[in-house]
C-alpha cells in the first residue's frame, strides 16, 4: 500500500495536471461509469414492478434513466474531486462537472415530476442532501464511513432503495407497502457490494486508473470477514423483494 501512495504522489507532483479537456471529459464521464448502472438498473426495475399493473412508458424511461445516469455520474464527479484522488485531474473542473450533471438529473427529475406526480420531488430532496453528506463526507463522515451502517447504508439508500422507490412512483403515481420492501433488496445489495470494498480500495483504484496520494487503509483479513457477512446481506436482500413481490401481488 505504501508504494502505492508513494507512486501516486509522485506521478501527481512530476508530471502535474491533465489539460482542461482531459479534465473535464474524465468527469463527465467518472472512471466509476461502470457502476451508475447499478441505479438506472433499479429505477428500471422499480417501472417494470409498477408496469405490471400501469403499462409502460418508454419515453418516461428513457427520461428516468437519464436523469439516474446524471445524478450517480455528478455524485461520482464531486466524490473523486478530492485534492487526493486523481491528483492529476484538475478538482475545481470535477466538482463543477459533477455539480452540473447533479442539477441536469435534477431538472429532468422535476420535469418528470410535472408529468406524474409532485411526490418524485419529495423523494429527491431527500436523497441529494443524503448523497451530498456522502461525498462531502458531513457530519464528521457518519454517512460516509463504511465501517459503519450510516456509511454503506446511506449508500444504499441513494443508490438502490430510492432509485426503485422512484421507478415505481413515476408509473404508478403512488407508493405501495409492497416496493418500499421490495426496494430494501437493492439497498442491502449496494451494502453487500460496497461494505467489504474499503479493505481493498488500493486494488480498486488500480482497476480503474485512479491515481491518488490518500493513505488508503487495506486490511485483507478484515475483507474475509466482511466478504463472509455481506453473503447474509444478500440474503436478507433476495427475501426483502421476495415478500414485497408477495406483498403487491398476492396479499
Amino acid at each position: 500500500m505504501a508504494e502505492n501512495v508513494e507512486a501516486g504522489t509522485e506521478r501527481g507532483q512530476g508530471e502535474g495536471k491533465s489539460g482542461i479537456l482531459t479534465s473535464f471529459l474524465r468527469s463527465v464521464v467518472t472512471p466509476y461509469w461502470l457502476y451508475t448502472i447499478l441505479p438506472v438498473s433499479f429505477i428500471t426495475l422499480g417501472m417494470l414492478i409498477a408496469s405490471i399493473e400501469h403499462g409502460w412508458d418508454w419515453e418516461l424511461w428513457g427520461l428516468a434513466a437519464a436523469s439516474m445516469w446524471f445524478f450517480d455520474q455528478g455524485f461520482k464527479s464531486v466524490d473523486l474531486s478530492a485534492d487526493d484522488l486523481a491528483v492529476r485531474l484538475h478538482s475545481g473542473i470535477q466538482f463543477g462537472v459533477g455539480v452540473a450533471q447533479v442539477l441536469l438529473g435534477v431538472g429532468i427529475t422535476t420535469w418528470l415530476a410535472l408529468q406524474t406526480t409532485p411526490w418524485v420531488l419529495l423523494l429527491v430532496a431527500i436523497n441529494v442532501p443524503l448523497a451530498f453528506a456522502y461525498d462531502m463526507e458531513w457530519f464528521d463522515g457518519l454517512l460516509h464511513d463504511r465501517v459503519h451502517v450510516t456509511g454503506w447504508g446511506n449508500l444504499g439508500i441513494v443508490i438502490g432503495w430510492s432509485p426503485t422507490v422512484l421507478g415505481y412512483l413515476l408509473l404508478a403515481q403512488e407508493v405501495s407497502l409492497g416496493i418500499v420492501v421490495f426496494a430494501v433488496g437493492p439497498l442491502l445489495v449496494l451494502g453487500a457490494v460496497v461494505w467489504p470494498e474499503q479493505d481493498v480500495k488500493p486494488e480498486i483504484y488500480r482497476a480503474v486508473g485512479i491515481e491518488y496520494t490518500r493513505d488508503v487503509d487495506r486490511n485483507v483479513d478484515r475483507f474475509r470477514q466482511r466478504f463472509v457477512y455481506a453473503q447474509l446481506l444478500i440474503a436478507f436482500a433476495f427475501a426483502a423483494m421476495m415478500i414485497g413481490l408477495m406483498i403487491e401481488f398476492v396479499v
